[in-house]
């Protein structure tokens, strides 16, 4: 076979996001790269400001090098009696320990082990509703919730399995906890609000939601997705209210297609999966123990010192921040510094960020769930923005890596390409406008 013909790329740069911490270690070697047309993966056009940590966080290379004995060494099934089975298992069993740990939530049992965020929402949802048929069929959730409990809720109010009432959130994408408690019916038998909005930022107060409804409807459960808090905000679920909790591990330095669900003791559910009834029933297939020593790993590295992280994203969100409004930044909501969401009237989205990456920078349009597909924010849309802010917005988000030279470096390369953009843009309008000769 002959080789692929391959373009050189000039010298590597030292990327400006990625810090100790995460990189060391990771990633594809210096050397020749395809072109970016090409579907083959190559080394990255550095120096890069990476500010897309709410789609996937760079990963951390000491939780990545603590779980590699379990790809080189103990690598055995953890449902094996023998001595590489039981090394696995300790892993898992170590792994829960951690996660249960950072989410304040007591024993590591109540910690099922899922393929990532999406498949733990899917499991709250649907294996609550599987145990409470005969109580009810009714769920109250907010209409800025992820694809993953959004689309699960609307599929099983297509199969008559649910009847859903979706609580629009304010003009600043708040949802407010009375209209939430509002919302219950007599048939109410889960609440599901996501804890920070993956595509404004904004920070629902979930704990305060759930005590409210606890009051109101001590049997309903209430569910929160957890996927953009967790490893940033302090958490302590075992003395609050909710009952059901999604994490994700690629959000915080852990390899892709590793999750889990918290869930309180003596809250039911019913498995999706069947099988060798691992995860205590509740998700049978061989466990990824890689994946959740990694997991694990990076929740205990991501937690152990969150008022130093607090103080250093702040900082680096205002910055962000304030600069994106300098150069005409409409900001959506006012959530977590680390996720910001602003709309550059008179600029597609779509254009300016693939002009961002030419020079070396990433962010997003709408969720990385919905960018690829061409959808536009239904989040956007359920604050009521104009259709000129909702189709004109990107969003930037920080994470464990992120530096003030990423900043910086962003909002340099966004105020070169702006005047660019908007002169592409007001030109074809302009043809667009013209009449077609006959």
């Amino acid at each position: 076979m002959t080789p692929r013909a391959v373009a050189a790329r000039p010298r590597a740069r030292r990327p400006l996001c990625y810090n100790a911490r995460a990189s060391r270690g990771i990633g594809p070697s210096p050397g020749p790269a395809t072109p970016s047309s090409s579907r083959e993966p190559g080394p990255l056009a550095d120096p890069i400001a990476y500010l897309d940590h709410a789609a996937t966080a760079a990963p951390d290379a000491e939780a990545l090098l603590e779980a590699r004995p379990f790809l080189d060494g103990a690598w055995g099934n953890p449902s094996s009696a023998h001595r590489l089975g039981v090394d696995a298992e300790r892993g898992l069993r170590e792994a829960r320990r951690r996660l249960a740990a950072a989410l304040g939530a007591g024993r590591d049992a109540e910690v099922v082990l899922t393929g990532g965020g999406t498949e733990a929402n899917n499991l709250a949802i649907r294996g609550l509703l599987r145990t409470r048929r005969r109580e009810g069929r009714h769920v109250v959730a907010s209409a800025v919730e992820h694809p993953s409990v959004l689309e699960t809720c609307r599929d099983l109010e297509r199969t008559g399995d649910a009847t859903v009432s979706w609580i629009a959130p304010d003009a600043d994408g708040m949802v407010d906890p009375e209209r939430v408690v509002a919302a219950i019916t007599d048939e109410t038998v889960l609440v599901s609000i996501m804890h920070v909005q993956n595509e404004t930022g904004m920070l629902h107060p979930v704990e305060t939601i759930a005590r409210a409804v606890k009051r109101a409807r001590p049997d309903i459960a209430v569910h929160a997705d957890g996927v953009q808090a967790f490893g940033k905000v302090r958490l302590a679920l075992a003395e609050g209210g909710l009952d059901l909790y999604t994490i994700s591990g690629h959000k915080i330095g852990a390899p892709k297609g590793i999750g889990a669900l918290w869930i309180r003791p003596g809250t039911r559910l019913a498995p999706l999966v069947t099988g060798g009834g691992q995860e205590s029933g509740l998700r049978s297939g061989t466990e990824n123990v890689f994946g959740a020593v990694a997991f694990g790993a990076a929740a205990a590295r991501a937690t152990a010192d969150l008022a130093a992280f607090e103080e250093r994203i702040d900082a680096l969100g205002a910055r962000l921040r304030a600069g994106l409004v300098e150069l005409g930044g409409v900001g959506n909501g006012a959530g977590v510094p680390w996720i910001v969401n602003v709309s550059f009237p008179g600029v597609k989205p779509e254009v300016a960020l693939h002009a961002l990456e030419e020079r070396g920078v990433f962010v997003s349009t709408t969720s990385a769930c919905a960018s690829r597909k061409g959808k536009t924010s239904h989040v956007l849309a359920a604050m009521g923005l104009p259709d000129e802010r909702i189709g004109s917005a990107l969003r930037f988000s920080l994470g464990a890596t992120s530096t003030g030279a990423c900043v910086d470096a962003a909002l340099t390369a966004l105020a070169e390409v702006l005047p660019r953009v908007r002169r592409a843009g007001r030109a074809g309008r302009g043809r667009a406008a013209r009449p077609a000769r006959a």
